[in-house]
């Protein structure tokens, strides 16, 4: 019994810090901008300062499984450019970085 309440307990934590879409925001406000405004090839270079929450907002896709959240930021109609991050306990874990940041990280 001891066994199922812990787990009940950690669900239930798990779902009430489950970061909302704002909470994304914020984070690609700080990191991905960031990494987006950076001069480099492909869109990084061609988005420079643009990189905004705004824009975040509307190129961001959450799927909300309760528990936890995956965010799609689609960089372009090229699936290699879409950055994908796992939300999960108000943390961002970043699953899958775009081919043009993987190029030019290469390159340094």
């Amino acid at each position: 019994m001891r066994t199922f309440f812990f787990l009940v307990v950690i669900a239930a934590l798990l779902a009430l810090s489950n970061p909302t879409m704002d909470d994304f925001s914020d984070y690609a406000g700080d990191t991905v901008a960031a990494e987006i405004s950076r001069d480099g090839p492909g869109w990084a270079g061609a988005l420079g300062g643009l990189a905004t929450e705004a824009l975040v907002d509307r190129a961001t896709q959450r799927d909300d499984y309760l528990l936890a959240s995956r965010y799609t930021l689609e960089l372009g109609d090229d699936p290699d450019e879409a950055w994908v991050f796992l939300g999960v306990a108000t943390r961002f874990i970043e699953l899958q970085r775009p081919a043009s940041l993987q190029d030019d990280e290469t390159n340094e």
